[in-house]
């Protein structure tokens, strides 16, 4: 199955705690792609109210601990997934000065899995 690791801290990781996570990740076989975030600043959201018609365009929420990076992962367990969401370098405390005071958050989300695509031409 595959999982979603979703990161939230108050700044981004270094990329050299980064790189090193992503490559004990392709060591295993379980990493399929992963991406550090640009600080939310040039980024948007996009809204629509609740029966309204139109989409909005607004700034990212400004909260302290803002998205900053995306791993997916392979695993054949939620287990198995959580086990490698901890070795995040941030969730040992010995290495926790990467993240300030810390502090992060890592989500943990398994992803729908798709039914097969039918056979023959699309249309």
């Amino acid at each position: 199955m595959r999982y979603l690791l979703l990161l939230r801290a108050p700044e981004p990781p270094p990329p050299a705690q980064w790189l090193a996570w992503q490559a004990e990740l392709e060591r295993g076989g379980v990493l399929l792609d992963a991406q550090r975030l640009l600080p939310a600043a040039p980024g948007c959201c996009l809204r629509r109210e609740a029966g309204g018609e139109a989409l909005r365009t607004a700034p990212p929420p400004a909260d302290a601990a803002s998205l900053c990076g995306y791993l997916l992962i392979e695993a054949r367990s939620a287990e198995e997934a959580r086990a490698w969401a901890c070795r995040l370098p941030w969730s040992r405390a010995s290495d926790a000065g990467g993240a300030p005071d810390g502090a992060f958050t890592l989500e943990l989300r398994p992803l729908a899995e798709a039914p097969p695509a039918p056979a023959g031409p699309l249309h």
